[in-house]
C-alpha cells in the first residue's frame, strides 16, 4: 500500500511601503506691508514616518536641510526618536513664498523627502507709499504728493472796522486738528459748514458717526445697520426698523414683519374700508347692510349696495328689509317692510300682521285710557 503526503503553504503579504508625515506641510505668515515683522509663532511642522497600512511609527534621522531661498533660517529639533520639530525663525523681507525640504533617513528605508511650504500676506492698514514717508516734509512722488497739510481755498481780508464783518477763509483744509488727529474740514466766511476726522464728522448739521448719522440734537438717526428712528429724553417716538417692522406715536403703534398691528390709542376716519366694510362719513356699510352712528340705526335692506345716505326707513321701505333704530326714549324699535308696506314694528311702536300690541293687550283699533277699544268693530285681547 503507498502512502501519499500533502502540505500546504500560506503566503502572507508583506507592505514594506514607508511614508513622510509633515502636520502641517504648509502654513501662512503674515508681515508688515514690506515684508517686515513677519508673524512666525505658528511657522513650524512636526515630521514623522509610518511604515504600511497600520500607520506603524519608524524611527528616523536628518541632518541636511534643501531651502528654497539661502537667507531663510530654520531650526529643526529632535523631539525623540520618531519625530523632528522644524521652525521658521527668520526670513527675508524680499520673499512671498517659498519651502524647505528635509530628507528623513531610517533604518528600514533608503530615504525620504518632505517639503515644507510658507506663503507671505503683507497686511498694511494704509497705502505702501505713506508707510514710508516721513511725516515732517512734503513728498512729490512720480505719481502722488504728501504733505502734512494742505488748504484749496480762498482768504479775503476786508477793511471793516470790525473783524466780524470781515468774511475770512473759505475753503477746504485737509491735515491735522487740535487734538493730534487728523481729517478735512471745509470753511465759508471763516465758520465750518462740514468736517470729518478721528472723532467722526458733520454736514449740513448731520453728525457722522461709525454707526450712522444723526441731527445735532441727536432726536433723528439713521443708523448704519438699517434703522431710521427719532427720539429725545430716552423715548424713542417712531422707528422704522431694517427687519420691516416699525413703531409709532412713542411706541403706542407697532408693526410686526408680518404686517400685524397693535394699537393702544384711538382711530378717527372717514373713509376707506376695513374688514370689507366701506368706512363713510358717519357710517360704514357693506351691499346690503348698513351702520350709521349719526342717524342711530342698523339696517338690512334688498339692495345691491346700501349707501352712505338717507335713514333706516329709506332703505326698507323702498327695497324691504329690516331695520333697528333708536332716535330718542320715545321713537325706537325694530321695524319690516315688504313692497313698501310695514309688516311688523316692535318698540315704541307695536304693529305685526294689523294687530297693534303693548305690554298688557293685542288690539285691533284706538285704546281708551281704561286700555280697550271702545269703536265698533274694534277687539281687544287682555290678559
Amino acid at each position: 500500500m503507498g502512502t501519499v503526503a500533502k502540505s500546504s503553504i500560506t503566503l502572507v503579504s508583506i507592505s514594506d511601503a514607508y511614508s513622510l508625515s509633515l502636520t502641517p506641510n504648509s502654513c501662512v505668515i503674515k508681515a508688515d506691508f514690506d515684508g517686515s515683522n513677519p508673524k512666525l509663532e505658528h511657522a513650524y511642522t512636526i515630521i514623522s514616518a509610518y511604515c504600511g497600512d497600520e500607520k506603524t511609527p519608524i524611527e528616523i534621522d536628518s541632518s541636511t536641510i534643501v531651502k528654497s531661498n539661502d537667507n531663510i533660517e530654520y531650526q529643526l529639533i529632535k523631539v525623540d526618536s520618531y519625530r523632528y520639530r522644524l521652525s521658521i525663525i527668520s526670513l527675508p523681507i524680499d520673499i512671498l513664498q517659498g519651502y524647505i525640504e528635509i530628507p528623513v533617513l531610517s533604518g528600514v528605508s533608503a530615504g525620504l523627502t518632505g517639503r515644507f511650504t510658507f506663503s507671505i500676506v503683507r497686511e498694511s492698514t494704509m497705502l505702501d507709499w505713506i508707510q514710508d514717508w516721513e511725516s515732517n516734509k512734503t513728498t512729490i512722488g512720480s505719481s502722488y504728493v504728501i504733505t502734512p497739510k494742505i488748504f484749496v481755498g480762498k482768504k479775503i481780508i476786508g477793511s471793516h472796522d470790525s473783524l466780524e464783518d470781515v468774511p475770512g477763509l473759505t475753503g477746504v483744509y485737509i491735515g491735522p486738528s487740535e487734538n493730534n488727529g487728523a481729517g478735512i474740514y471745509g470753511y465759508k466766511d471763516n465758520k465750518e459748514i462740514f468736517h470729518i476726522d478721528q472723532t467722526g464728522g458733520k454736514i449740513g448739521g448731520w453728525d457722522i458717526t461709525s454707526g450712522g448719522i444723526q441731527c445735532e440734537d441727536g432726536t433723528l438717526s439713521i443708523k448704519s445697520e438699517g434703522t431710521i428712528s427719532a427720539q429725545s429724553e430716552g423715548i424713542i417716538h417712531w422707528s422704522l426698523n431694517k427687519d420691516g417692522s416699525a413703531s409709532f406715536a412713542n411706541g403706542n403703534v407697532t408693526m410686526d414683519v408680518e404686517g400685524n398691528a397693535s394699537f393702544k390709542g384711538t382711530i378717527e376716519t372717514s373713509g376707506g374700508s376695513i374688514a370689507g366694510w366701506i368706512i363713510g362719513a358717519d357710517s360704514i356699510y357693506n351691499g346690503t347692510i348698513g351702520i350709521n352712528s349719526l342717524k342711530k340705526f342698523i339696517a338690512i335692506a334688498n339692495v345691491a349696495s346700501v349707501q352712505d345716505i338717507g335713514n333706516q326707513l329709506d332703505w326698507v321701505k323702498e327695497y324691504g328689509g329690516v331695520a333697528m333704530y333708536c332716535i330718542s326714549n320715545t321713537n325706537y324699535g325694530l321695524i319690516g317692510y315688504k313692497n313698501n308696506e310695514k309688516v311688523f314694528s316692535a318698540g315704541s311702536d307695536n304693529f305685526i300682521a294689523g294687530w297693534n300690541f303693548n305690554e298688557k293687550a293685542i288690539f285691533s283699533g284706538i285704546q281708551t285710557n281704561s286700555g280697550f277699544t271702545t269703536k265698533s268693530g274694534d277687539i281687544t285681547i287682555s290678559s
